[in-house]
């Protein structure tokens, strides 16, 4: 798709998201994530029940 990796997000919370987690530009894990998968991650946010991904959106710019 010609995406630059810069471009490219990922969210995860587990140690199934690592390699996700850390091949994009960006990778966020959810605050309730594993320890391996905050440890991978560039950003954590808030958990899944205190609206992380948006909290993640606005962090990085992407959403007001």
């Amino acid at each position: 798709m010609h995406v630059d990796l810069d471009d490219t997000y990922a969210v995860g919370d587990s140690v199934n998201d690592l390699d996700m987690l850390t091949y994009v530009g960006h990778g966020i894990a959810m605050g309730n994530a594993t320890p391996p998968a905050k440890e991978a991650a560039e950003y954590v946010t808030t958990d899944i029940h205190a609206d992380g991904i948006l909290h993640a959106m606005e962090h990085y710019g992407l959403m007001s």
